[in-house]
């Protein structure tokens, strides 16, 4: 039973994520004009749902306690990672070293985003121990 809700989880986490990157990419279209590809976003529809997948896999592997932080941590960046390649990527016209500048960039980004929202939430935390 363990097995089917993590199922159910995740794929409520996955059509979430679904949801808001294809009205991301929609919000996108209409401030670029026609579509979407007119600002440089090639990707098709069908690469949402993987997307979505692999985001609700991360969601889930960094919220599962048996695990080490590090692993936690390091387990949610590469498949993060893997998600915005592959959603990034999939249709563009990319050599090896534009790949290898689009991973360097994604990894800066998310290490960034992850200490700003590690900061807050110590703090939050110091801030609720102090009352």
């Amino acid at each position: 039973m363990k097995i089917w809700n993590l199922i159910k989880k995740i794929f409520k986490s996955t059509c979430v994520y679904f949801t808001l990157i294809s009205i991301v990419f929609m919000l996108l279209g209409i401030i670029g004009g026609n579509d979407a590809s007119g600002i440089g976003f090639k990707s098709s529809a069908l690469l949402f749902i993987p997307f979505g997948i692999c985001m609700a896999l991360a969601q889930e592997l960094l919220c599962a306690k048996t695990l080490s932080a590090l692993t936690r941590y390091l387990g949610h960046c590469a498949i993060t990672l893997i998600a915005f390649v592959v959603l990034l990527s999939a249709n563009a016209d990319f050599t090896f070293a534009k790949l290898i500048v689009l991973i360097v960039l994604l990894l800066i980004l998310y290490w960034i985003i992850f200490g700003i929202a590690l900061l807050i939430r110590r703090r939050l935390k110091n801030l609720m121990e102090e009352d």
